[in-house]
């Protein structure tokens, strides 16, 4: 069944309005789209999107040089507080070392003047013994030269 010749101009320029139609539209909506999208509001609207892009990577490195810093402050706190460990430790080996040289310092002290008490005593009873002898003085010098051996072997 074939269509008469005038049928198939008419389809021929039915199809070519319809395809000038469709490209018709598709340009105006092409040229509503390109005049949008370079409108103002678009233009700083991309303006502001690179803006902040740029922003939002500036505060991520702060961020990451933030926390690379905060880490390594917490290194650093944790070293020191290893050392004020040590240190605390130390300070009170030290205090304990100290009262006990104090202790032993007190003893000596205690010593000394029992020693020095006795050898007053001695040179008291040498006195009374040098009126009574002639020959005293040797004796006296030996006493003494033995009693201070005694207290320089003292601990």
């Amino acid at each position: 069944m074939e269509q008469p010749e005038n049928c198939k101009g008419k389809t021929y320029i039915w199809l070519v309005v319809g395809f000038l139609t469709i490209i018709s539209i598709l340009s105006v909506l092409l040229g509503v789209y390109c005049l949008r999208a370079n409108s103002e509001g678009c233009v700083k609207g991309l303006e502001l999107q690179y803006q902040y892009r740029n922003e939002t990577r500036l505060l991520q490195e702060q961020l990451r040089q933030s926390q690379e810093t905060s880490l390594e402050t917490e290194a650093r706190w944790k070293s020191c507080s290893s050392d004020l460990k040590n240190l605390s430790e130390t300070l009170k080996e030290v205090t304990s070392q100290r009262n006990y040289l104090k202790e032993e310092n007190l003893d000596l002290t205690n010593k000394l003047k029992e020693t020095e008490a006795a050898l007053q005593m001695e040179r008291e009873k040498n006195k009374t013994e040098e009126h009574s002898s002639a020959c005293t003085g040797p004796m006296t010098y030996s006493l003494l030269l033995g009693l201070s051996l005694v207290i320089a072997l003292l601990p």
